[in-house]
């Protein structure tokens, strides 16, 4: 390897990481490919791409580094967003490193042990920051956890099973510490530490290097590192175009998302001039490279604003690498860190080769994204003046207040921070108030700042107020509205005047740590059955098998209007660019050029017409992503713009529909309603949900011989992918085998939409006669797949005094999208649920979907039942709240119960062993309901501003396809002689745990262990003609189909193992792994004997099972029938707390009580009710999806659209399992727990609603949109309060 040097003129061609531990040379690689795409392109796929800028964790690895005084020590950054030579000649640590060949990491085993993984995808990436956090001695309180993982999102778990995971870690770790027996990571400050079990504490024990000068060239790009600041100055003369770069947090995103190229890039991160932190009596000097991590380090609480700002800055990887240089550089008018500095007077020092200066942060902001550094100068550090210290009468107090939609991991709306000296006498001195959001650059409120000093500090908080409101002049955009931002202003200035503080905004994140759920039964405690796969990034994804030999890649070129005419196309200059392999075209497909499911209305390419914004018009196929990126941008479209319908109200406005309404009715509604005694009309409109799976679409496919095709695709339904594929091509089915390894999520959005990219990769492979791939980047996924529908609800509803349901008249709207997808049957759900759980003796309902010219939307967890429920639960609120009653009363009376009518449906379905009373009474006792209604109420009474609210609401939902021959599944089970077991069946795993589940059924039918039975990969060559994973079917079917394949088995198996044991057949019991005499286990062979002698004795081992769901069916023509098999039910209690001053609100408790039958794996459902739940909370409060008025997506990123993180979880969340309520005609009598806990999440948005009640005038209405954001919950309180003056 060349010599290290920053000589711009003899640059190096290779350099050395040394990753787990193993020297690694590198050499040909782009400066700016990052450290993710490295890694995945080199086998090591542990790591997961999941946003590509640094917001989901789930490429988490750990850099061996230095920490404020030098020591060494872990630190997990985000390798999404950093560049390959950043690490030349320094340590990084992967998930594949952590386990050694025996044993799993501590905190690998706790995540196994605790169900700390579903589908797995964003295991890894919180398996490495638990990793850090395990080394760290400042991790232990739950808050410092939730500090630590902030960084990671997961959509599957809920996350309490993480944090009880991390817990359990960290406590084992202390507890073997205390006792002496020096556990993995108990280090000793002794020499004879170095003799350490642990080969990570070992590490720590050595010193980190200095990071050598390195100047590295591949092409005609150029990464530089001086070690100096005046060899650094001498670089950026000598290169005045370089971009200077430190941890690469905004300009790796500016890679990733923008595609922008930095052919020069001088890091900053090895200049100790620049990264150096030092203090004298008057000053802290604070080196512009140094990380926000060792700022915290080293300044420790002397500031407890710039603390509280750097805790929600950005997640601890971001922090890790981020430094307050590059913030304050970027001069962005969101930024964080600017508006606290503002307010303690700091100032930068600006070098350059012909000397200093010394510049006000608040004279540094000149406009948008401008500033006062010049071309040839540097930030060489941040002046920060020391407190003063304490002095008779001088109050000084400071704060930092941001609001976002969440508190971790997200930017901010606005963010204010405040400085406030009063005397003895309680007037200002000194005064500082400073904002970000809502200019464009951050500043200083100079005219409030002038008006409050010489003024008492309470006496001014008005007036003040009113000269801040028009201070600033904020703007709309895709995180909220210019008013609201211009009234945080104001409230965040009162609040900090009000000196009262809120669970939501500024106590510190902890929870409360749970326990795993004891089991006896083995089959039923099974941990996930890829648990080990996932925390130690071996299993693998579809991509991450497509990474592991060369493939063509692929992206796409989308139209840039909503709705237009193509008048032109011509892809002749792209097919010219060196690396390209085809530009495929509609004219390029042999068969249908279609890919939706029902109405054959989605063409795969478009055509003549664009019916949405991001509609594929052309795929470019080539050697890497940036060769088709290129080629893209020259793929000629004309087109001509023609109106488009954006949003449900212009389709209703403008009678755009795809369907004719679809009436369900019971009595007589009209005559119901017109003599009920009290009666209201209304209308309800609320939004749809983004998926969010970690694992974003992915495929890919190889031709084979005599025209055959096999596609690896991320999809619920494989059998409907082969379907598309052959169409397409124009094939027969069986030429076309599509396997689905395991998804990184799905929760519906991987039903259909997949259909597209695994059809375009099959043509793109039979074009090329080579294999290809593609895994969508994370704004494309979101670009151009489908959503949760959002509703329009139109409703008039009769009732009694007592607040029961009489008659209800409601109309829905479904948002469709450009195509039909699923959307009529989702609209159907939708009307079947309309009753949620209350009996309504007189009905008509009515479904319809809207078409608009945005993405089609599509299935999601619930399909349509969610949006049904959400409308009843709004009206029986405002029954409840028109009548003075309490919420939870009405509720209770409306509830179906007894038998005959109450306990019918407006469909006419028996509803059978009525469970909701039940789990009802349960939850309110296990809640202590009545308690803590007292105590709400008594805490409200005493904080004016800050607000408790409590709710409970239950969930009936309808199991069955409403599709009725979907309700069948086939399975195939093959035993081989040495007596183990393959078992194929058509469902596919997303993280819901069906393989766990099956493998469960599997081990009680045959009477076997679970390391003698494999589940394998679902294949259409395996088990034809199968649905769709969805439905919370999945158990249910496929559990019931390989249950019949086993039961033949073993029927044959007895019949050979019977005479063995000279006994009938019908006497022979198989349990343990042996076939015994029933009652005679002292009579008994092993399992694989029987086997054996079977094949002898040339008996079929292997098995087709099938099952189809009994007694189901319905016809919408006469709209008769019985769709549903049965029905889930559960009923959760929510209490939150809700901060008055800017709507933000935190989740302080919820309890549940699920029926799941008699469960199949306890720790698995209690993992989907929690996951369920809390996904269920991101749609009905922070996840928000906007359009503009173009139908352009604004809310495309994991930066723009918040799903919840760590915190976002209860702060104690109980569920508990109904008990002896075996189903029966059902899978070993268990019920489906997929969907069902999802609308539990009504109680937190019933609890907010509680929670605004309690602001102004007693009683009364409570409006509340939907999400119910910070914004809305705010509005919701400023009405209430407006209405009261």
């Amino acid at each position: 390897m060349s010599s290290p040097t920053t000589d711009a003129t003899v640059a190096q061609t290779d350099f050395y990481v040394v990753i787990n531990g193993e020297r690694v040379r590198i050499s040909g690689v782009s400066p700016t490919t990052t450290l993710l795409d490295w890694l995945r392109s080199n086998g090591r796929t542990g790591s997961k791409q999941g946003c590509a800028e640094g917001d989901c964790g789930a490429c988490t690895v750990a850099l061996v580094d230095r920490d404020a005084t030098g020591k060494t020590t872990y630190r997990a950054i985000n390798s999404c967003i950093a560049f390959v030579p950043m690490f030349a000649g320094r340590e990084i640590v992967t998930v594949e490193g952590l386990a050694d060949r025996k044993n799993l990491h501590p905190v690998q085993s706790a995540m196994v042990e605790h169900y700390g993984s579903q589908c797995g995808y964003c295991t890894p990436g919180f398996v490495v920051s638990m990793f850090e956090a395990y080394y760290r001695d400042g991790c232990r309180e739950p808050w410092q956890i939730s500090d630590q993982l902030c960084g990671n999102l997961c959509r599957c778990t809920g996350y309490r099973p993480i944090r009880d995971a991390m817990t359990s870690a960290m406590k084992l770790r202390d507890e073997s510490k205390t006792a002496g027996t020096r556990p993995p990571g108990a280090l000793e400050a002794r020499p004879e530490a170095a003799l350490h079990p642990d080969p990570f504490a070992r590490r720590l024990i050595e010193p980190v290097a200095p990071a050598e000068s390195l100047a590295y060239a591949a092409g005609n790009d150029r990464f530089f590192r001086p070690t100096s600041l005046a060899e650094l100055l001498r670089l950026k003369q000598t290169h005045p175009a370089a971009r200077l770069v430190a941890g690469a947090t905004e300009i790796g995103v500016d890679l990733n998302k923008k595609f922008k190229a930095f052919p020069l890039l001088i890091s900053v991160e090895a200049v100790p001039e620049l990264t150096r932190i030092t203090s004298t009596a008057e000053i802290w000097k604070i080196g512009a490279a140094a990380t926000l991590t060792c700022i915290e380090e080293a300044l420790g609480d002397e500031f407890p604003s710039l603390v509280k700002m750097l805790r929600v800055f950005a997640a601890r990887q971001i922090r890790n690498r981020a430094t307050l240089g590059g913030n304050l550089v970027t001069a962005s008018p969101i930024g964080d860190s600017a508006p606290v500095l503002l307010t303690l007077d700091a100032s930068v020092i600006l070098v350059s080769s012909t000397g200093e200066r010394t510049v006000l942060l608040a004279d540094f902001f000149t406009g948008y994204r401008q500033t006062v550094l010049r071309a040839e100068e540097v930030m060489r550090e941040i002046l920060l003046p020391r407190l003063p210290a304490p002095r008779p009468g001088i109050v000084r107090r400071s704060d930092f207040l941001k609001v976002s939609k969440r508190r971790e991991l997200d930017i901010s709306i606005v963010a204010g921070a405040f400085c406030v000296e009063t005397d003895a006498n309680g007037t200002v001195r000194h005064a500082r108030l400073a904002y970000g959001g809502v200019a464009a650059r951050p500043g200083r409120a100079r005219k409030a700042e002038a008006a409050l000093v010489g003024k008492k500090l309470n006496e001014a908080a008005e007036p003040v107020g009113v000269i801040l409101r028009n201070e600033f002049n904020p703007i709309d955009d895709a995180r909220s509205g210019a008013e609201y931002r211009r009234e945080l202003v104001v409230s965040l200035w009162k609040k900090f005047v009000a000196d009262e503080k809120s669970q939501a905004q500024d106590a510190p994140l902890g929870f409360a740590p749970n326990h795993k759920w004891p089991n006896e039964d083995g089959s039923r405690a099974l941990s996930h059955e890829s648990a080990v796969g996932h925390v130690t990034g071996r299993a693998l994804y579809v991509d991450d098998t497509a990474q592991r030999r060369p493939m063509l890649e692929m992206w796409p070129v989308c139209a840039p209007h909503a709705r237009a005419r193509i008048t032109r196309r011509d892809a002749t200059k792209a097919r010219q660019v060196p690396g390209v392999a085809a530009v495929l075209m509609a004219g390029d497909i042999p068969g249908e050029n279609n890919t939706g499911p029902v109405r054959h209305d989605e063409p795969l390419l478009a055509t003549d017409e664009i019916l949405f914004h991001g509609q594929m018009v052309a795929m470019v196929v080539g050697e890497s992503m940036a060769v088709c990126r290129a080629a893209a941008a020259l793929v000629e479209v004309d087109y001509e713009p023609l109106p488009a319908v954006v949003g449900l109200t212009a389709a209703i406005t403008q009678n755009s529909y795809h369907t004719e309404p679809h009436v369900l009715t019971r009595g007589d509604a009209r005559a119901a309603l017109a003599a009920a005694p009290e009666k209201f009309d209304g209308e309800f409109e609320f939004g749809g949900q983004e998926h969010f799976y970690l694992e974003t679409h992915a495929a890919w496919a190889e031709a084979g011989e005599e025209g055959t095709v096999t596609v690896y695709s991320s999809t619920q339904h494989p059998s409907e992918i082969q379907a598309i594929v052959s169409e397409v091509l124009h094939l027969p089915r069986h030429k076309v085998v599509v396997q689905s390894p395991r998804m990184g999520g799905g929760f519906g959005g991987k039903e259909t939409q997949g259909n597209a990219f695994a059809a375009l990769v099959a043509l793109a492979a039979v074009k090329t006669g080579r294999p290809v791939r593609i895994q969508l980047d994370r704004d494309v996924d979101m670009k151009l797949t489908g959503k949760r529908h959002p509703f329009h609800a139109s409703y008039s509803v009769g009732y009694d005094r007592e607040g029961r349901l009489l008659a209800a008249e409601v109309q829905l709207v479904s948002d469709g999208g450009w195509s039909l997808d699923l959307s009529t049957a989702i609209c159907d759900r939708a009307l079947f649920h309309l009753d949620n759980a209350y009996y309504i003796p007189a009905v008509k309902f009515s479904g319809r979907v809207g078409k608009t010219n945005v993405t089609s939307h599509t299935a999601f967890r619930g399909f349509g039942g969610p949006q049904g429920m959400i409308v009843i639960e709004e009206i029986v609120d405002r029954i409840a709240r028109r009548l003075g009653l309490p919420p939870e009363i009405v509720r209770e009376r409306n509830l179906y119960h007894g038998s005959g009518e109450t306990n019918r449906t407006h469909y006419e379905e028996d509803i059978g062993d009525n469970r909701i009373p039940e789990v009802w009474a349960q939850v309110l006792v296990k809640a202590d309901f009545a308690a803590r209604r007292r105590e709400v109420e008594a805490w409200n009474v005493s904080h004016p501003q800050m607000k408790r609210g409590l709710a409970v609401t239950p969930v009936k939902f309808g199991i069955s396809f409403t599709l009725s021959h979907y309700n069948q599944a086939g399975a195939y089970v093959v035993i081989y002689s040495d007596g183990s077991v393959q078992v194929n069946h058509g469902g596919t795993e997303m993280g819901q745990g069906l393989h766990t589940k099956v493998l469960g059924v599997a081990m009680r039918e045959l009477g076997l262990p679970a390391e003698s039975i494999r589940l394998m990969t679902t294949s259409t060559d395996k088990v034809p003609n199968t649905s769709a994973t969805a439905a919370s079917s999945g158990s249910d079917l496929n559990g019931m189909a390989v249950a019949a394949a086993c039961i033949t088995l073993r029927e044959r198996l007895a019949a050979v193992a019977g005479p063995l044991l000279g006994i009938a057949p019908g006497k022979v019991e198989f349990a343990h792994g042996w076939a015994a005499e029933q009652g005679n286990t002292n009579n008994k062979m092993p399992f694989n004997k029987v086997c054996g002698h079977a094949y002898v004795a040339r008996v079929s081992l292997a098995a087709a099972g099938y099952y189809k769901t009994p007694d189901i069916a319905w016809d919408w023509t006469t709209a008769k029938g019985r769709p549903f098999h049965y029905f889930a039910c559960g009923a959760a209690v929510a209490e939150v707390e809700v901060d008055g001053f800017n709507g933000m609100h935190r989740v302080r408790r919820v309890d549940i009580v699920h029926d799941v039958g008699e469960s199949l794996n306890p720790g698995v459902d209690r993992g989907q009710i929690e996951g369920g739940f809390v996904q269920g909370m991101g749609w009905l409060t922070r996840e928000e999806l906007r359009w503009d008025k173009e139908g352009r997506l604004l809310t495309h990123s994991a930066s723009t659209y918040q799903i919840p993180a760590f915190s976002d979880a209860p702060v104690e969340f109980n569920v508990t399992l109904l008990s002896n309520a075996a189903q029966s005609n059902t899978i070993h009598g268990s019920k489906a727990v997929g969907e069902p806990p999802l609308m539990l999440a009504f109680s937190v948005r019933e609890a907010i609603r509680d929670a605004i009640a309690a602001y102004g005038e007693k009683g009364g209405e409570v409006a509340l949109a939907s999400p119910a954001t910070g914004e809305a919950i705010f509005a919701s309180i400023q009405t209430r309060l407006k209405t009261e003056a």
